[in-house]
């Protein structure tokens, strides 16, 4: 069981509730007929509102949860499974008894459940009474990571929560790395961008010295949100802060507007791309690149260190003779909580990681290290540290 300590009303005048958790699974829903109370069942009634943006201190036993202004799944640590919270409604900016009235008629998510029976307006407003509120969540131990919308929504929805407790210093080390590599004007021409997932930021210093880039990624929905943004589409994420926070390391007064149409006229291509394969941009066929990116990719897609290994010599072959890459990956990392789903990482270390790409034909390695912050529990990943390096294709 855990404990949420409060519900934030934005503005509104009612008193805030205690709400507690309780954890159900469909295993234990089927068989027995004495739900822990809080358990999702056809018998209940729930008030419809949606907990966006929960960081939980990962234990089963005690903890405050936090509420933000943006998407996040929450796990709980002792288990080795994790949860996804599920509903669609959100109360936000109810400031009378009246609008309140008005949304629990209107809304039927359910989602959090209410003890004693739902208040009336008039009960809310009273601070004689205070609620006690269930929340039922549904526990997940695997399924397909939401690469998409999901993913942006839940680690890029605010520019300043990219840095994750996690990660430590090296999370806005990754955008610094990105712009230090590319405002050398060192490099230019076609670039590639192995494993873009559906994030764009790793591109945007970039976008000044190439006239074509390609992004690629193995995820649909991870390449529809990069060519949403491409069409300018009402839907597509927003990625204006991180464009600002790139102009403004560069002592640039360009607008905006015009970095952001730089970007789409440079990007030529969306493709699908499986590293594992010996032409991971198959069935298309590119000439090889001067530049390539790949940025928390091969952890990801590799199951073990042979894989690993052939999935660095099956890229190499994107790349020009004398091209560079320019690379980022985890390192120690077993597993990432993404919308809910736990998903498996390769654990790699440094020596491993330089060691496989000399072995590819890569030479003139220069490594960045930062390590992880020492820490008890942890909210996304397991991750050591994060390592950047540029490398020169030599054979």
């Amino acid at each position: 069981m855990f404990m949420l300590d409060s519900v934030p009303f934005s503005d509104v005048i009612f008193p805030k509730p205690t709400v507690t958790g309780y954890v159900c699974t469909e295993k234990y829903k089927k068989r027995t007929k004495n739900f822990e109370p809080g358990c999702l069942t056809d018998e209940k009634t729930y008030l419809n509102l949606k907990i966006i943006g929960i960081v939980l201190p990962h234990t089963m036993t005690h903890g405050t949860l936090q509420i933000s202004n943006r998407p996040a799944a929450f796990a709980v640590h002792g288990t080795g499974s994790h949860c996804k919270i599920h509903g669609s409604s959100q109360i936000k900016y109810l400031t009378s008894p009246a609008s309140y009235s008005k949304y629990l008629a209107t809304t039927r998510v359910p989602f959090l459940q209410l003890a004693p029976p739902i208040p009336t307006a008039a009960e809310l407003t009273s601070h004689s009474k205070r609620y006690k509120y269930k929340l039922a969540v549904t526990m997940t131990t695997g399924g397909t990571v939401p690469w998409g919308r999901e993913y942006l929504d839940e680690l890029f929805g605010t520019f300043e929560e990219d840095i994750t407790d996690d990660e430590g210093e090296g999370s806005m080390k990754s955008m610094e790395f990105f712009h230090d590599v590319f405002s050398s004007g060192s490099y230019g021409g076609r670039l590639i961008d192995i494993g873009s997932g559906s994030t764009l930021y790793q591109v945007i210093s970039a976008s000044r010295f190439f006239s074509e880039i390609v992004c690629s990624d193995y995820s649909k929905d991870a390449r529809t949100e990069i060519e949403k943004w491409l069409k300018k589409d009402k839907g597509a994420f927003d990625w204006t802060s991180y464009f600002q926070y790139f102009i403004d390391l560069e002592g640039s007064s360009e607008k905006i507007e015009d970095r952001e149409q730089k970007l789409r006229q440079a990007i030529k291509a969306v493709v699908h791309c499986d590293v594992l394969q010996p032409n991971p941009t198959q069935p298309l066929t590119f000439e090889p690149f001067d530049v390539m990116i790949s940025a928390y990719c091969l952890e990801v897609a590799s199951p073990d260190r042979s894989s690993y290994a052939k999935a660095v010599a099956n890229i190499s072959t994107l790349l020009k003779p004398g091209g560079t890459i320019v690379f980022e990956t985890y390192i120690g990392a077993t597993f990432a909580v993404i919308g809910g789903v736990k998903s498996k990482l390769l654990p790699v270390e440094v020596e491993f990681v330089v060691q496989t790409f000399r072995d590819a034909g890569f030479c003139d390695i220069q490594t960045v290290y930062y390590p992880s912050p020492d820490r008890e529990e942890y909210k996304v990943t397991d991750v050591k540290g994060m390592l950047f390096f540029t490398a020169k294709k030599c054979s």
